[in-house]
């Protein structure tokens, strides 16, 4: 199988330094696991949580999405929370499935066509809804594209197409970020060239 390549570009809220978004990306045997998470609000409440979340998804990452979800819940209770979208690949079958919780944006774009995949209505720390996991076969030269609200999918949508679908990921996420980023809200953006 031909090597992924990545890209991710996170930046905070605009004057302030400390970051409420995070991701959290591991590859172990054929497995590829893509986290994209946003704690509520911005600055440091917004920045603990992330920080939670992430140390949380570093211990459970190997397990099953619905008890990554749960163990997280508990561990944000504290906090604001955080949304959050987990992508698992099976590298050797690109079959992904993909869970979500909140308003982490996550898309498969294909040659001809995008597909959006879906997130429950909930805060994982606060109420936490059941988790579902959306089943999806991935082809060759795929993307997978997570982000958070600070990129909005109307402004991303001005991206050219065709330069996300052939320039290096990470060339690709510095551009969007730098560019169509909310400056009032943390802003990440993840991808991945399958």
């Amino acid at each position: 199988m031909d090597e992924v390549k990545l890209g991710v570009a996170t930046r905070p809220t605009l004057g302030y330094v400390e970051n409420g978004d995070g991701y959290f990306i591991e590859r172990w045997d054929d497995k590829l696991f893509l986290a994209v998470f946003d704690g509520l609000g911005h600055g440091s409440v917004a920045a603990k949580a992330s920080e939670i979340c992430l140390t949380t998804l570093k211990k459970t990452y190997t397990k099953d999405l619905p008890t990554i979800f749960s163990v997280c819940d508990h561990e944000l209770k504290r906090t604001r929370g955080v949304v959050m979208g987990i992508a698992l690949i099976d590298l050797s079958r690109r079959a992904l499935k993909y869970a979500g919780v909140g308003n982490i944006t996550t898309k498969v774009m294909g040659p001809r066509q995008s597909t959006h995949l879906i997130s429950m209505d909930g805060i994982v720390g606060y109420n936490l809804p059941r988790i579902r996991i959306f089943p999806y076969q991935l082809e060759r030269g795929d993307l997978l594209i997570m982000h958070s609200d600070g990129i909005s999918s109307t402004s991303l949508s001005k991206y050219p197409r065709e330069r996300m679908r052939n320039f290096d990921p990470q060339r690709v996420a510095d551009e969007v970020l730098n560019g169509y980023a909310k400056k009032e809200d943390d802003a990440t953006i993840l991808i991945a060239h399958i």
